[in-house]
């Protein structure tokens, strides 16, 4: 793949995740969530991707399952490693945490990912690239 297209690639996928974002804003009314920050959340947010090795639709806001080319920006025999340590809570609900993908040959990837927990689940929102990464 050219630097061109990579660029293009990473140029889509970020307005893809901001999109999301402003969806899940939209659809929450843009309020805060009234549950306090749990002490478990970093570890509950990691533990949920991992779910991104193997069903990652499954972290996606409920009406986008299907419309984001997954197996692009995760191909499969991709691992997922999150850090709990880095999890920083956001006054909106869910958070911010770091994360590593680690593709099948090898290439890592490190990212940020916002994450919140809707009706029990978590999903993710929108992906950052870390370090000028695209």
């Amino acid at each position: 793949m050219s630097r061109k297209s990579a660029v293009i690639m990473g140029a889509v996928a970020l307005l893809v995740a901001v999109l999301i974002g402003v969806w899940w804003l939209v659809g929450r009314g843009g309020e805060p969530d009234p549950v306090a920050t749990s002490t478990e959340e970093p570890d509950q947010a990691a533990a949920a991707l991992e779910v991104l090795e193997t069903d990652p639709e499954r972290l996606l806001p409920e009406g986008l399952t299907g419309s984001i080319d997954l197996a692009t920006a995760i191909p499969p025999g991709t691992e997922v490693d999150a850090d709990p340590a880095t999890w920083v809570p956001s006054a909106a609900g869910g958070g911010l945490i770091e994360m590593t993908l680690t593709l099948a040959d090898g290439t890592t990837h490190r990212l940020v990912a916002v994450m919140a927990e809707v009706d029990g689940a978590w999903q993710v929102l929108q992906t950052l690239p870390m370090d000028g990464q695209s």
